[in-house]
């Protein structure tokens, strides 16, 4: 039993670790982007944190880092989020200004998820904002040590 637990932990360390491409062509992200918070009237246990910017000063073309299906399409106001779902594992591409995709589309490493080609008025940082998660059932995990941007 104990050759398993150990087991067990060595794989899921190495699956946790695996790094994840950046979702933008020369993409930014900044280290003070990323905030952890709880929020109470769900569980305060649950960690609800952990979304990363990604900034560019031009507009952007959106592709995706994991092979999966869509699970979901969101209008938010103006703005778009993309919901990609590989088993237990979602990738959430937000504020996003037009997409193709719809619900139950097939995506592949690298296939354009949308555009983002509004400036965003609140950023003094870069332009144009893609905001990436990345959950694991449940649990969204900080992604910004293993995003393959360019950090600040």
């Amino acid at each position: 039993m104990k050759f398993i637990a150990i087991t067990f932990l060595l794989l899921s360390t190495f699956y946790f670790s695996q790094e994840i491409d950046c979702p933008m062509e020369n993409g930014v992200t900044y280290y003070n982007e990323s905030y952890d918070y709880k929020n109470k009237y769900i569980k305060p246990e649950i960690n609800l944190c952990c979304e990363t910017k990604v900034y560019s000063e031009k507009p952007i073309s959106v592709i995706s880092v994991s092979e999966g299906k869509v699970s979901g399409v969101i209008l938010t106001g103006n703005l778009l989020s993309i919901l990609v779902r590989k088993g237990d594992e979602f990738y959430v591409y937000a504020d996003l200004t037009s997409t193709s995709l719809k619900k139950n589309d097939e995506v592949k490493i690298g296939d354009v998820i949308g555009t983002i080609d509004k400036k965003s008025e609140f950023s003094d940082r870069g332009k144009y904002i893609l905001i990436f998660s990345y959950w694991q059932g449940i649990e969204i995990n900080d992604v910004f040590d293993r995003l393959k941007c360019i950090k600040k």
